[in-house]
C-alpha cells in the first residue's frame, strides 16, 4: 500500500525491512517500534498502528495510551465523544476504543455518528455499563467488540490483536 514507507519512524529502506522480515527478525522492527502494516495486510513493510481512546477518566485513558504505545502503537486521546468527533476526519485511525458512559455526547451518540462516515475503525467498546441490553446496542451500532471495566491490558491488546488480524 506504500503507507509503511511513507510512515516509517527510521525512514529505513523497504529493501532494509523486507529482508529483515523475511529472516525473521521482528524484534528488531519491535525494537524500532513498529510493527506489519495493517493498511492492506499483503504487505511485508512495517508501520505503526494508530489507535484513538475517547474515555473521561483520564486515569483509563493514560492507562491505556501506555498499553498501546508499549504494544507500538501510536495514540491519541479523547476526553468526550464530542472532541472525538470533531478530530476523527483528520486522521484515519487503525482502531477507536471508546467509553460508553461520558458526560455530553455518549458512546452511543458517537457510535451512531460514526455509522455515517465511510471506511471507519473497528470500534472497541470498553465501557463498565454491564447490563446486557448495553453492550447488545453498542455492537448493533458498529462496535466491533464490548469489553467490560476493568480488564487487564493484556486483554485489551489481544482483543485489539484480533480485531486488526493479529498486527498491533
Amino acid at each position: 500500500c506504500g503507507r509503511c514507507v511513507s510512515t516509517c519512524a527510521m525512514r529505513l529502506s523497504p529493501v532494509l525491512i523486507l529482508r529483515e522480515m523475511k529472516a525473521g527478525n521482528y524484534a528488531k522492527a519491535k525494537r524500532f517500534g513498529l510493527m506489519d502494516c495493517i493498511e492492506c495486510g499483503c504487505c511485508a513493510f512495517v508501520c505503526p498502528a494508530k489507535v484513538a481512546i475517547v474515555d473521561d477518566d483520564i486515569v483509563i485513558l493514560n492507562l491505556l495510551k501506555g498499553t498501546f504505545e508499549a504494544a507500538g502503537a501510536t495514540c491519541d486521546t479523547f476526553l468526550s465523544g464530542t472532541e472525538f468527533l470533531t478530530g476523527v476526519n483528520k486522521y484515519k485511525y487503525d482502531l477507536i476504543i471508546l467509553d460508553i458512559l461520558m458526560p455530553g455526547i455518549s458512546g452511543f451518540d458517537t457510535l451512531r455518528r460514526l455509522q455515517v462516515l465511510p471506511n471507519i475503525a473497528p470500534i472497541i467498546v470498553y465501557s463498565q455499563a454491564v447490563q446486557k441490553e448495553m453492550a447488545v446496542q453498542a455492537l448493533s451500532l458498529g462496535a466491533k467488540s464490548y469489553l467490560i471495566k476493568p480488564q487487564k491490558p493484556e486483554v485489551i491488546i489481544q482483543k485489539a490483536k484480533e480485531l486488526l488480524n493479529g498486527k498491533l
